[in-house]
């Protein structure tokens, strides 16, 4: 019987030791895939943008858990049929983000319509992130600042230093970008106030 107590009490103290690290494993690596997902598809965007000489933008669903990195259609299907789209077109948005999310004016250029985040990994966007972000054909990022609902190379703002949030347990990776891309991405623990703006990075 001592034996039989003696191995249920150390089986006990390696669960206790060991599913906490499995867990943590598990948690770090969905938001690892969800951040790296991210970084490419806004690179693909950029260069895309450049490339082809056409508006592109990242649109965040108003509600979370998705995203769509597309191309303005008419400048974009233009450069696809030889011509060269002008970079001083005004491109006509919504300023309701739900009704934009679904403008039939912007065509999808990663795979299918728009990514789906992971079920169990929640994305937030700091309060410096606009909804929706522009990528210029000259490789610059921008938004709309003037509120006319048309987004011109006159009134665009530069993209301030901001950043998007993917959560997963107590795993979060926070991916920093501003006017001109990417500029890196920081994993950190999650505090209890569920606020991403406020916590410690720790790598």
């Amino acid at each position: 019987m001592m034996e039989v107590m003696a191995g249920l009490a150390i089986i006990s103290i390696v669960t206790s030791i060991g599913l906490p690290a499995i867990d943590n494993f598990y948690s770090s690596s969905r938001v690892k895939a969800e951040a790296e997902i991210f970084v490419s598809n806004l690179r693909t965007a950029r260069y895309s943008a450049m490339s082809t000489q056409a508006m592109h933008r990242l649109i965040l669903h108003p509600e979370g858990g998705y995203y769509k990195i597309q191309a303005f259609a008419p400048d974009f299907e233009e450069d696809y049929a030889g011509a060269t789209a002008s970079s001083t077109a005004g491109v006509t948005i919504d300023g309701d983000a739900m009704t934009e999310y679904d403008s039939p004016d912007w065509l999808s250029i990663i795979d299918g319509e728009e990514h789906e985040v992971d079920a169990g990994v929640s994305i937030y966007r700091s309060a410096s992130m606009p909804n929706i972000v522009f990528f210029q054909p000259n490789g610059y990022l921008g938004y709309d600042s003037d509120g006319s609902n048309t987004f011109n190379v006159s009134d665009q703002a530069p993209l301030p230093e901001t950043h998007v949030t993917f959560v997963y347990g107590n795993s979060a990776i926070r991916v920093i970008i501003n006017a001109f891309g990417v500029m890196s991405s920081e994993a950190f623990q999650v505090d209890d106030d569920f606020n991403p703006d406020n916590d410690g990075v720790i790598w």
